[in-house]
């Protein structure tokens, strides 16, 4: 790769335009300058504008290529193939202007600070946000299938069956109170969507999904046994 100054260029296109041959070099833009934002999340898109300046020819629409990308720094290089002779274009030192911008798309996740470079050039860091806190909710539940009896201590399946959105996961159970005598449990679900993305609407649709919880039996269980989920009480299991 061959990098090529104003007046370099400028002698370039002149010397080529005297000798009448045709030239085609690959040539580094000028960077004017790199505008960044002072923070983003780890995997949002990462929108950088570009003042880039270039002799002897005109700027294309497009001009980057990512010379290397690590989860802390981007190498971003700028550049345009310049032809320089009767069959490229007039040579006289016209100097050419151009606001361009570049996304990275956030992968890698980016760590913190994360540098960018163009053109082998730092033009400064950005601080990478911490991961937003999930959207949760409690579930609604369909159903919660006990069994008529029980040991004290054994293993004891709970079969719930619970509806969500379609922008929804399970999260996960949560056990609220569990003595010998009760189980309170919450069926926690969470929007699954990127960060970027939880405004947009969701589609209204519902899934039921089918979750299990295990009681382990510890505490050992008294009889009866009642199950809560999500504030609710299914019922109760004998223990014998």
């Amino acid at each position: 790769m061959t990098r090529f100054p104003l007046l370099l260029l400028t002698a370039l296109c002149l010397s080529a335009c005297q000798s009448g041959q045709d030239e085609t070099r690959l040539a580094d833009l000028d960077v004017a300058a790199v505008s960044l934002p002072a923070s983003v999340g780890a995997t949002e898109p990462l929108t950088l504008n570009i003042t880039l300046g270039s002799n002897c020819s005109e700027l294309p629409p497009q001009q980057f290529k990512v010379q290397r990308r690590t989860a802390d720094a981007l190498f971003l290089l700028a550049q345009t193939t310049i032809t320089i002779g009767n069959g490229g274009p007039i040579c006289p030192p016209i100097y050419f202007h151009s606001k361009q911008t570049y996304t990275d798309p956030g992968s890698p996740t980016r760590t913190n600070p994360f540098e960018v470079f163009v053109n082998g050039k730092s033009y400064g860091t950005v601080k990478i946000d911490p991961p937003a806190a999930p959207i949760t909710r409690d579930a609604t539940i369909e159903t919660v299938t006990l069994p008529d009896k029980t040991s004290a201590s054994a293993v004891l399946p709970i079969p719930i069956r619970l509806v969500r959105g379609a922008c929804e996961r399970f999260r996960g159970f949560e056990v609220q109170e569990r003595t010998p005598g009760r189980l309170k449990l919450l069926a926690v679900l969470e929007d699954n969507r990127p960060a970027g993305q939880v405004q947009l609407p969701c589609p209204a649709i519902a899934i039921l999904e089918d979750q299990t919880y295990t009681d382990p039996g510890s505490p050992a269980r008294t009889s009866p046994f009642e199950v809560f989920v999500n504030g609710k009480s299914y019922g109760t299991v004998s223990v014998k």
